[in-house]
C-alpha cells in the first residue's frame, strides 16, 4: 500500500529532512544541509535500499566508501549519484554552501530502519506547514521515479583527485 506522508520536517544536526512520499519499495525524502550547523551527515550504510542523492540546489559533497578506498564526488544542481546497498556513505557541505537535494530510496522492501551509524545521531522533530514549493518538489520527485529503473553512478563530478577541503 502506497501512501504520501506530507507536513513534518525532522530537525537534524545537518539540517533538516521531509519525507515527501512513501511506498511499499520506494520512499522519496527533501533534504536541507545547513552550512551553519555541522553540515554533514554521520557515515552511514543502508544494508538493503539503494540510494540516490538528486541536488535540486546548491552543491553536495558525497563520500563512499568502498572495500578499495574513500571516493569523493561534488555534486552540482540537477546531478545526482547512486549508492548500492551495503555501502558506506556521508555527506557534507561543499565549500560552506547551503544544499537542497532528493534523498531516494527504492529496494524490493522497504525497511525505514535499514540503517547502520557509525556514530550517534540526535533527532528532533519539529511540525511545519507544506508550501506550493514542496508540491512542486514533490512533483519532481515522482517524475524522477520513473528514471530509476536503472542505477546510475555516472552522474557526478569526481573529485577524487583534489585536495578534500573537509
Amino acid at each position: 500500500m502506497n501512501n504520501t506522508v506530507c507536513g513534518t520536517k525532522q530537525s537534524k544536526l545537518w539540517g533538516w529532512t521531509q519525507c515527501l512520499y512513501k511506498g511499499t519499495t520506494s520512499e522519496t525524502h527533501r533534504l536541507y544541509i545547513d552550512p551553519d550547523l555541522s553540515g554533514k551527515s554521520s557515515k552511514h550504510k543502508h544494508n538493503n535500499k539503494w540510494n540516490r542523492f538528486f541536488i535540486t540546489s546548491g552543491s553536495l559533497k558525497v563520500k563512499v566508501w568502498t572495500e578499495i578506498k574513500e571516493q569523493k564526488y561534488v555534486l552540482q544542481e540537477g546531478q545526482y549519484i547512486d549508492i548500492a546497498p551495503g555501502t558506506y556513505h556521508q555527506f557534507l557541505i561543499n565549500d560552506s554552501e547551503e544544499c537542497q537535494c532528493l534523498e531516494i530510496y527504492w529496494t524490493d522492501q522497504i525497511d525505514s530502519e535499514d540503517i547502520d551509524r557509525t556514530d550517534p545521531a540526535v533527532y528532533i522533530y519539529s511540525p511545519i506547514t507544506i508550501t506550493d514549493k514542496d508540491h512542486d518538489e514533490l512533483q519532481k520527485a515522482i517524475d524522477l521515479k520513473d528514471d530509476m529503473t536503472q542505477p546510475n553512478v555516472d552522474r557526478f563530478t569526481d573529485c577524487n583527485s583534489q585536495e578534500d577541503k573537509q
